[in-house]
């Protein structure tokens, strides 16, 4: 808005006044800063608005973008990275315990060290922490054990394929936990397998052998490569464990072995809401962590 009239004066008055003629009369000359005054004060407006609107746009996309990709970090302590989860049992391999409403879960991938570690031990003659858990929690009747397989890491293949396959295969004879154990006694890991060749078909069929299978059963059920049957249950274990833990620490931290303590439901006997975490942990921690969330029904103190 200006100070000054665009309006030219009334000539008519002018003449009567001054006896000025009409080519005597010009219109006030507006000054440079009216000019500009009345240039600058719209636009100014109209550039802050639009600085004003472009500048949120900024804002909110990259602000927003900048948000959503916050790295995340792995817990510090195994209590910290509890996370709740829903457990569907019908995926799972389970060493049933008359009575037992609460369930360990392991997710491990056989070709993962850490997971060796947890079910095998350090071999120094000393118990494992799987073999701890399972003697006070498993072996006396308050737990039951499950197991479903997880290749976590694509190096792994095709040794940790072929191992998944075969411990379905004794699963369907009733010794799927015996051949889980045999498997993180011989294998190398890091996808060198039990024979440090990727375990081949003979070396796992030896592994049913050693064990007492039904060999003819067992390797019908491996030239079978039923890969649908493990990408179901790679499929689940991403839905149930990985997502909720990695939309609270990263999916880029998830590994294995990861575990759920769990109740089954009274109404639902195939579903278990509990926590999961992730990590070989010590033993102590896990114990503490599984006393914990048993409260009252935790083993007494020998």
């Amino acid at each position: 808005m200006s100070i000054h009239t665009n309006a030219l004066p009334e000539t008519s008055k002018f003449r009567e006044q001054s006896k000025l003629r009409p080519t005597d009369v010009t219109p006030p000359q507006k000054s440079m800063d009216a000019v500009e005054l009345e240039l600058s004060l719209p636009m100014l407006v109209l550039l802050v608005l639009a600085v004003g609107i472009v500048g949120y746009g900024l804002f909110t996309f990259f602000g927003k973008k900048s948000s959503d990709n916050t790295p995340k970090t792995p817990p510090d302590t195994l209590e910290q990275g509890l996370v709740d989860v829903t457990v569907s049992t019908s995926y799972l391999t389970i060493e049933k315990k008359e009575g037992a409403k609460y369930m360990f879960v392991e997710f491990s991938d056989f070709e993962c060290p850490y997971c060796k570690l947890f079910t095998s031990g350090y071999g120094d003659g000393k118990p494992s922490s799987f073999d701890q858990i399972k003697k006070k929690y498993i072996d006396s009747g308050i737990m039951q054990f499950a197991y479903a397989p997880y290749i976590a890491v694509a190096s792994h293949k095709p040794a940790a394929t072929n191992e998944t396959l075969a411990f379905y295969c004794a699963a369907e004879q009733g010794r799927g936990f015996d051949y889980h154990k045999k498997i993180f006694e011989l294998t190398s890991g890091n996808g060198l397998g039990i024979d440090n060749k990727g375990s081949e078909e003979s070396s796992l069929i030896n592994i049913a052998k050693d064990l007492g299978l039904n060999t003819s059963d067992f390797t019908t059920c491996l030239q079978k490569r039923d890969f649908v049957a493990i990408d179901r249950v790679q499929e689940q274990i991403n839905k149930e464990i990985k997502t909720p833990w990695g939309d609270k620490f990263g999916a880029q931290n998830f590994g294995t072995p990861a575990f759920a303590v769990c109740k089954l439901a009274a109404d639902n006997p195939t579903t278990c809401v509990g926590k999961a975490y992730v990590g070989a942990w010590p033993y102590a921690d896990m114990e503490k962590v599984i006393d914990n969330y048993l409260g009252t029904d935790a083993p007494k103190a020998n």
